[in-house]
């Protein structure tokens, strides 16, 4: 008999391996449950991270001009960015990494926690957008969504 079975997808195949090492590929009957769930751990952090963006982009458009946001993040004009729509994760991090720009918000947040944050969801971004092939950690879905409660929260 075969014990503590551990499975994961590939592609359409499911992979069974046992502890005593024998394993073998099996066609099993893929339900909607399946589906819907891979749909949901793939698409989930995709979302959160639109959402953070929006949330983000929202923010300082609506606290911070625009001539002051370029000064930061594209001083050289290299970038060439004319509109809140031209900034990214990065951007963000860097306007309110600037001492003076975080004043503006009167957070009662201590500013490197939150860009700490800020640049892990940076991260996550980058390997979600640019289709990194490990998985994520299965935090990652946790620390996006806390992040959005407290742009929620602080930041309407």
């Amino acid at each position: 008999m075969i014990k503590n079975w551990s499975m994961c997808f590939k592609g359409w195949r499911l992979r069974i391996s046992s502890s005593s090492g024998t394993s073998g590929t099996r066609f099993p009957v893929v339900t909607t449950v399946d589906v819907v769930h891979a749909y949901g751990e793939l698409a989930t952090p995709f979302l959160l991270i639109g959402e953070t963006d929006r949330s983000l982009r929202h923010l300082i458009s609506h606290t911070f001009a625009l001539d002051h946001v370029i000064s930061l993040c594209d001083a050289e004009d290299v970038r060439g960015i004319r509109s809140f729509e031209d900034l990214s994760m990065g951007d963000y991090q860097r306007v309110l990494e600037n001492p003076d720009m975080w004043a503006t918000l009167s957070w009662p947040l201590d500013r490197g926690i939150f860009i700490k944050r800020l640049d892990e969801t940076r991260e996550i971004r980058n390997d979600v957008m640019h289709f990194n092939p490990d998985p994520l950690p299965p935090e990652t879905s946790d620390k996006l969504r806390n992040l959005l409660k407290l742009l929620r929260e602080y930041g309407e």
